[in-house]
């Protein structure tokens, strides 16, 4: 599959080859019945058409991607602070004594629930 940088070059191709085509009919036009150039110019406007929606999607697919993408880094960044976070939380609770009592114990947790 192709990655939205690699299409790039080809979209520029395929732009060339649409104005190529362009070119070509408009050459061929005078020399064409009337009956044919009205053909040639619906199927030039058709790949037209056809290449400036392709184009649109690509660019929204792209921007799609993208933003997905900045999503997913922005995602990826707070899952590591979680993770940071709960190994040192787990590491606090590890290292704490045991208490006896049941008033040491819940003195023990709001501290825990302080720090």
């Amino acid at each position: 599959m192709y990655s939205t940088q690699e299409l790039l070059p080809t979209q520029q191709e395929g732009q060339s080859k649409v104005t190529e085509v362009r070119v070509s009919a408009d050459k061929v036009l005078p020399q064409t019945a009337p009956q044919g150039q009205q053909q040639i110019r619906r199927e030039v406007d058709a790949l037209k058409f056809d290449w400036e929606k392709y184009s649109s999607k690509l660019s929204e697919t792209k921007t799609a991607l993208e933003s997905s993408l900045a999503a997913w880094e922005q995602f990826d960044g707070l899952h590591d602070e979680l993770t940071k976070w709960l190994k040192e939380m787990e590491a606090k609770i590890r290292d704490q004594d045991l208490k006896s009592t049941l008033q040491d114990k819940k003195s023990q947790v709001e501290q825990l629930k302080v720090g």
